[in-house]
Formats: C-alpha cells, sequence, structure tokens
C-alpha cells in the first residue's frame, strides 16, 4: 500500500502491523549448572606471555567443551573458545583474581577456584 505525501504534523496517522512474532526470546541465557559437567582444572598463569599490561591465563581442555566462562574480578567473559585466554589493559604490578568453567551441550560445569594472578613489574627503560 502506497500513502501519498502527507503533512504528519497537521494529519494524525495511524499504521497497523500484522504477522509479528513479538514472543519474547532469551539472548546469551546462562545454562543450568550441571554437576556431571567436570570442572576445568589446572587454571595457571602463562608466564611467558604475561606483561606489565596484560595477565594470560590457561587451563586444560574439558572434552566436549562448547566454550568456557571466565570470572575475573567479579567480571564475566563468556563465548571463550579456546582453553586460554589474555587480560588486557591492565596496570604493572596488579593482582586480579580468576576463575574459569566450562559450557556443554548438558549445561555448565561448577567454577573452578578462585586463583590470583599478577601483572609484571613496569621495567623502566634507559634514556
Amino acid at each position: 500500500m502506497k500513502i501519498s505525501q502527507t503533512d504528519v504534523v497537521q494529519t494524525d496517522l495511524t499504521v497497523n502491523i500484522t504477522g509479528v512474532d513479538d514472543t519474547p526470546v532469551a539472548v546469551n541465557k546462562i545454562p543450568a549448572v550441571n554437576d556431571t559437567v567436570a570442572i576445568p582444572v589446572e587454571l595457571k598463569q602463562d608466564e611467558t606471555q604475561t606483561t606489565d599490561t596484560a595477565i594470560s591465563v590457561l587451563w586444560e581442555p574439558v572434552l566436549r567443551s562448547e566454550s568456557y566462562q571466565l570470572k575475573i574480578d567479579h567480571l564475566l567473559y563468556t563465548n571463550i573458545k579456546k582453553p586460554q585466554f589474555t587480560l588486557n589493559s591492565l596496570k604493572p604490578d596488579t593482582l586480579h583474581e580468576f576463575q574459569v568453567r566450562v559450557v556443554t551441550e548438558k549445561g555448565v560445569s561448577a567454577w573452578s577456584p578462585k586463583v590470583n594472578f599478577k601483572t609484571k613489574i613496569q621495567v623502566e627503560k634507559e634514556k
């Protein structure tokens, strides 16, 4: 249907739209914890990749994982596809708390124990 040119300031205009499904759909729904799903182990700092402004961590992969979630300083990072992660834009010589869990088709694991990792100390460059 085509409408001729109309001044909408002076004319009331009503538009009815049909055929739209407005059923709410959950986005980024957090799966339920399933006690049978293995908790990732050996969460450790990758010293070769950690710098004064970044912390790199890695852990043992879990069989049939879809993704991983990290809780870092109480913030949730999701949809991590590999058993490794680098947190950037940090201050030198600062401590940060990490936990990891796995997401599978059966649900998510419980969180791993909390572990603290530290950025390296900034080294002054000679002039």
